[in-house]
């Protein structure tokens, strides 16, 4: 039968046949020998037995006598541990077998079960399963934050004696709830943990049964219980929240007793027993632990968060680039929180006076603004150099902590932040109302996890190094106030079509920030750096009225990521460190339809220098703003204006394909101070109802097609500093109006050929205007009359030869000459020197400029501009750029080579070449071509020198700076260039502004921030508006502060006007 019973049980089950024949040997079914069983029954078999631990293959160990098996097994066992055979011990129930398997604590190899009884099979079988988990791998044990602690009362307590001894740190999981236990060293009436995985009452415990037993470390082991005994006691009620909010609240009772201690980590600062009033020690795995008595437990565990504190601090603490105020952080370091934290659970622990760190209160508590009394519910660190990884496990073990005990605002914009964001872990932070890192060195991309955050109002990431998407997510965080995403320059994939690198953030503005009904400010501007060149057409898009202390000098600067050259349109590519880049962010596609509507809060709404596309008229739903930037962008049709913007006070459109007209609501506007229309497609006229808009201070309509004259209105502004009207066709003459401007600085009048006439002399009182350009007009000292009637009369010429008439005027009565003392206002001059003009004219004239007071005053004495003028600026700081043909070219000159061809009656001035001498001989001509081969070769070969040894290209430029950044920052004993900087004005206007200087100072500190790091340069001090910059050499000092000059020109703000 044996064949057949093998063959129906192989359809059940996979076997491997044995055979034992007589003697004791055990062959395969194929006849091969691989063991041998050995009954022992007396002293003797186990001597024989002991003899063949190196026969190799199996020995089988059957014990004959029913009550000699224990020893036998152990003294095999202790044989066969060196030898090459293995040994199997015979048992005839999952008992017996249990014996074998756990003899000596090693136990046989295997066991071989002789039973017909099928439950003794599942009952060895759950045996070995259970094995098996407790050796796969340790449990995942999370550090849970204490949240209550409350006595109450007497109840039943079990007391569980436990047949094995627990190494120190070892416990038993217990608690209310199945889904979260505590590590306790002795334990109460609630749920344990036993082998497989599973729960029990304790109330079910026994004498015999298994539990499991951990350690901090998360490694278990199965214990039996020898005693389990329920008594009345005093308990005690512990509640406790896990990192991320998982499982919600958790708790459990425990003997109110010193001897019932909870089992944790501690901050890794080698604190222990003695000092926390507690047993603690080292874990193997180098973890440190500590066993803390359930009558020391505070809700918070102040000690924990102090340990955690210091943890961050040492983390985030460069000695070379220290925080700018350490006050209370480094006693972490010096003293330890042993002795810092009051052991007394009432006293408010010392942390919460330190700066950054706002502690829960009791009142906060009650009102339900933070969870647990004297935990940290603010963490703010903004501008203190806080220097680490994002991803650092050590950071994110630290707001996890946090976290759990109740912080809800974590803000650590403008600091020295790294690191990609982590993907899950963000997402664990799930009661915060704030999370700002914001101005830091972080990249990669935003993580979806951030999701999870529903109760943000105000997220802010903006100005690191983040690339890819905004995700559909956003549209959850229906609490979000603020988001801040703007200028991010990571690097994204190039375009598989184009092949094109975009920098920042890319995509859509997803549809779902339309349900974000609470959202106040919305931030996607992008910032670029322009190295070299301004980047405007002809100088005329304006400079920022002061300076940079970086450098001590000025010149043409960049209006933010202006194209270079040209109006910007078709392709818009920005310059950025010599490699042709987008502008750092690159959202496309149109703005939501139904991002403004009638409940919506919208205050700030910026999207500058992205590739978004369509109309935007929706935003002029957006009544609340004060504040819309849709500037640099593709945006068509006609520009959004309504009178429902009460509380606009800036509005840019500039750099788009608008056209039409200016909206008229747009003058209605009565808080708007800053309005810039420039570089579109509009005509029309300027309104005379631009003479409501008494609140602004910046004008500009430049570039684009806007006619008729400049009546007085314009000038009936009493705030308007800069107005930039260049690159229209504006005709007639400046209003005498001009001089009412009298808070002018900036005015630019260029490429508007239709305007003539002088200069009014009223533009004396202009006393604080810095720059005037009227270059490229037909403005000139002529009389406007005369102008008109020469022109009328060269009309009326060239009619009349049309026609064949004769007796036509003299033909220089069509081209009027100045008066000589009128050439120039009477408070202008020209400069004793003259210069080369930057035009192709050939030509140097001497310089227009301010004369000085005394004798402005007397020249003046008959105009209706006497008598303001000694409150006038200095003149050397004031710059008038007129076109010589305003003073009909008095006083210049041609440049060597070229000669003076006069024209239109002597007041028209060009330079032509000089004409060639006779012509050379023939034989001449082969010494010509000869020095003309040597000259071309020696310059070749000079320019090949000269750019091998002057101008590296800029691959070798690229190349040095990152050697230097390798480097480090610079030592000592060799040549360091340092740069200082600071804003002027500042502590003056963070009194009077505080809010608008802060943004503009986070503004420039990015900026400065990243010409630094571009240029291999080291912050070593750096305080407020004050840094202190060292380089390895002047040229990268040099170039630090001129790109650090166009950059902050670039972001001049529109929140504050201080001259940096």
């Amino acid at each position: 039968m044996w064949p057949q019973q093998l063959e129906r049980w192989q359809d059940l089950a996979r076997f491997t046949p044995l055979r034992t024949a007589a003697g004791g040997t055990i062959t395969s079914d194929a006849g091969e020998q691989v063991g041998v069983l050995v009954r022992v029954a007396a002293k003797e078999d186990l001597a024989a037995a002991e003899k063949l631990s190196n026969s190799g293959g199996f020995v089988v160990m059957d014990c004959a006598a029913e009550a000699w098996k224990v020893i036998p097994a152990e003294n095999l066992v202790a044989a066969f541990q060196a030898g090459s055979a293995k040994l199997i011990g015979a048992a005839t129930s999952a008992d017996d077998a249990r014996v074998m398997l756990e003899a000596l604590e090693v136990g046989t190899a295997g066991v071989l079960l002789r039973t017909e009884d099928p439950s003794e099979v599942r009952k060895i079988s759950g045996y070995l399963q259970r094995r098996r988990e407790q050796g796969a791998s340790a449990l995942a044990l999370s550090q849970a934050t204490i949240t209550r602690v409350s006595p109450v009362g007497m109840a039943d307590r079990v007391c569980v004696d436990l047949a094995s001894m627990l190494a120190p740190g070892e416990g038993m999981l217990v608690g209310s709830f199945s889904r979260a236990l505590f590590l306790v060293h002795s334990e109460v009436h609630a749920y344990i943990m036993v082998p497989g995985g599973k729960t029990a009452y304790l109330s079910e415990l026994k004498s015999g049964s298994e539990v499991l037993v951990a350690d901090a470390a998360g490694r278990t082991r199965t214990a039996v219980v020898g005693r389990c005994k329920v008594e009345a006691r005093p308990m005690v009620l512990v509640e406790a929240t896990l990192p991320g909010g998982a499982g919600g609240t958790v708790s459990t009772l425990l003997q109110n007793a010193e001897t019932v201690r909870l089992v944790g980590r501690s901050g890794g600062d080698g604190v222990h027993d003695g000092e926390r009033g507690g047993r603690g020690t080292s874990g193997g795995d180098g973890s440190h632990w500590r066993a803390v008595s359930v009558s020391q437990l505070a809700a918070g565990d102040k000690r924990a968060l102090c340990e955690s504190l210091g943890v961050f601090f040492n983390a985030s603490y460069n000695a070379s680039n220290p925080w700018n105020d350490t006050t209370g952080w480094e006693l972490t370091q010096t003293l330890g929180c042993a002795r810092l934290v009051t052991p007394a659970a009432a006293a408010r622990p010392a942390y919460c006076q330190w700066p950054g760190i706002a502690c829960c209160g009791p009142a906060d508590a009650a009102a339900g603004r933070c969870k647990v009394v004297h935990a940290i519910a603010n963490l703010s660190l903004a501008v203190n150099q806080v220097n680490c990884s994002v991803s650092d496990p050590r950071f994110l073990g630290v707001l996890d902590q946090l976290h759990a005990c109740g912080m809800v605002v974590l803000n650590l914009e403008a600091n020295e932040i790294g690191g990609a964001l982590p993907q899950g872990r963000l997402g664990r932070l799930t009661n915060l109302v704030i999370l700002d890192l914001a101005n830091n060195w972080i990249n990669g991309t935003i993580p979806d996890d951030l999701a999870k955050l529903t109760r943000l109002r105000r997220l802010g990431l903006g100005t690191n190094f983040l690339s890819g998407t905004i995700g559909d997510w956003v549209g959850g965080l229906v609490g979000l106030e603020v988001l801040e995403l703007g200028a991010n320059s990571g690097v994204n994939p190039p375009d598989p079509v184009t092949g094109e690198e975009l920098a920042g953030i890319v995509g859509t503005v997803p549809q779902g920030v339309a349900q974000l009904t609470k959202l106040v400010e919305l931030n996607l501007q992008p910032v670029c750096m322009v190295e070299g060149g301004s980047g405007r057409r002809d100088g005329e898009r304006g400079a920022m009225s002061g300076r940079d202390n970086s450098s001590g000098s000025s010149g043409p600067t960049s209006d933010g990521c202006r194209p270079r050259g040209g109006s910007g349109r078709g392709g818009r590519q920005w310059q950025h460190y010599g490699r042709a880049l987008s502008s750092t962010n690159a959202l496309s596609g149109t703005i939501p339809r139904q991002l403004c509507g009638p409940t919506t809060r919208l205050r700030v709404l910026n999207m500058r220098s992205n590739r978004l596309t369509g109309s935007p008229a929706g935003v002029v739903n957006c009544t609340k703003l004060t504040q819309l930037d849709l500037s640099m962008n593709q945006f068509t049709g006609s520009a959004p204006a309504t009178q429902g913007w009460e509380q606009l006070v800036q509005l840019a459109l500039g750099n788009n394909n608008f056209e039409g007209t200016i909206p008229v609501d747009i003058y209605f506007a009565p808080t708007l101070a800053y309005l810039d229309i420039s570089d579109n497609r509009l005509t029309g006229t300027i309104n005379i109802n631009i003479n409501l808009m008494t609140y602004l201070t910046e004008l500009d309509l430049s570039h684009n097609q806007l006619s008729g004259e400049l009546g007085p209105d314009i000038f009936y502004l009493p705030q308007l500093s800069r107005l930039n009207l260049a690159g229209n066709n504006f005709e007639g003459t400046i209003s005498e109006s001009i001089g009412l401007a009298y808070s002018l600085t900036e005015l630019m009048l260029s490429n508007n050929t239709g305007l003539i006439g002088p200069m009014p002399n009223d533009a004396a009182f202009l006393r604080y205007l810095q720059r005037l350009s009227a270059t490229k007009t037909n403005m000139s000292c002529v009389p406007a009359k005369e102008v008109v009637a020469a022109k009328r009369a060269r009309e009326a010429a060239l009619n009349a030869s049309l026609a064949g008439a004769t007796g036509a005027a003299a033909a220089g009565g069509w081209w009027p000459k100045c008066n000589p003392e009128k050439r120039l206002p009477c408070f202008l001059e020209f400069a004793e020197y003259d210069i080369p003009r930057s035009d192709s004219s050939n030509m140097r004239c001497f310089p227009v400029r301010r004369k000085p007071q005394a004798e402005a005053q007397v020249d003046c004495r008959t105009g209706s501009a006497f008598g303001l003028l000694d409150d006038a600026v200095q003149a050397e700081q004031q710059q008038w750029d007129l076109s010589p043909s305003y003073y009909q070219y008095a006083n210049c000159r041609c440049l060597s080579g070229f000669r003076e061809v006069w024209t239109r009656n002597g007041t028209h001035l060009a330079c032509e070449a000089n004409p060639k001498s006779q012509p050379l001989p023939p034989w001449a001509w082969v010494f010509v071509a000869l020095g003309a081969v040597l000259a071309v070769l020696a310059a070749a070969i000079l320019s090949l020198g000269s750019r091998l040894v002057l101008f590296r290209t800029r691959w070798a430029r690229e190349m040095e700076l990152k050697r230097k950044r390798a480097r480090g920052s610079p030592k000592g004993g060799g040549t360091i260039s340092v740069v200082v900087t600071d804003i002027e004005g500042y502590s003056e206007l963070m009194k009077t502004s505080p809010s608008l200087t802060t943004k503009a100072l986070n503004l420039h500190n990015a900026v400065l921030k990243k010409a630094a790091h571009f240029h291999a340069g080291h912050v070593f001090e750096q305080e407020g508006d004050s840094w202190a910059v060292a380089f390895h050499d002047a040229q990268d000092a040099v170039a630090f502060c001129m790109q650090a000059q166009q950059a902050l020109h670039k972001v001049r703000s529109h929140v504050c006007p201080a001259r940096v």
